[in-house]
């Protein structure tokens, strides 16, 4: 961790059976490109004590902003981080009989964060450092209406840049950044589609 720079980590959760693993990936968000700096990839830790690891490299990352995946095991830690922990500097996505939750992967949700993913990467803006991610990143794959590791393979670090996709588009990532991701990515688009079409105009030669 440097001094002063900012930092998102992204938490997937697995079972801890040897079969899908728990990762986290950190970024550095304080400028752009975004830069990631440090991953968690492990298919035999518990959900149970899964919440210890996110915890101390939070608090190591300048208490990096959390973004944790609340399907199933995912609730169980996010539980943990917020209840047990204490950890207050967490993504709140969802607000239902009055009970709080972190990132709710969703079609929606999967849809938009891949879609996003893709621009940061193809853009320049997403930085990846880690050989693991980048090799799940050439087997992840279009099925059907969704996006995920073709067979035989995993994904699992991958999501976790889904989610940092996803979490981009947020009003609360202006807050943990310092940057409106929205406006950059469309001032991009608007730039491309302006240098993409000829200008048309007129000669008056007398």
């Amino acid at each position: 961790p440097i001094e002063g720079h900012q930092y998102v980590m992204t938490i997937d959760t697995a079972k801890g059976r040897g079969q899908d693993y728990s990762a986290f990936s950190v970024i550095d968000v304080t400028e752009v490109p975004f830069k990631q700096v440090a991953v968690f990839r492990n298919n035999m830790v518990s959900p149970l004590i899964y919440p210890d690891f996110v915890y101390k490299m939070a608090v190591y990352y300048n208490n990096a902003y959390l973004v944790v995946e609340s399907n199933d095991q995912g609730s169980m830690v996010w539980r943990a981080l917020r209840y047990e922990f204490e950890y207050e500097n967490m993504y709140v996505g969802k607000v239902a009989n009055g009970t709080t939750f972190g990132l709710e992967q969703t079609r929606k949700t999967k849809r938009i964060g891949c879609s996003n993913l893709k621009d940061l990467i193809e853009e320049g803006k997403l930085e990846l450092q880690d050989a693991e991610t980048i090799r799940e990143l050439g087997t992840f794959e279009a099925r059907k209406t969704s996006y995920e590791a073709a067979p035989g393979n995993h994904d699992d670090l991958v999501m976790t840049l889904v989610m940092f996709g996803f979490f981009a588009t947020t009003n609360m990532f202006g807050y943990v950044a310092d940057e409106n991701l929205r406006d950059m990515m469309l001032q991009e688009k608007d730039r491309l589609i302006a240098d993409s079409v000829p200008f048309l105009g007129s000669i008056q030669d007398g």
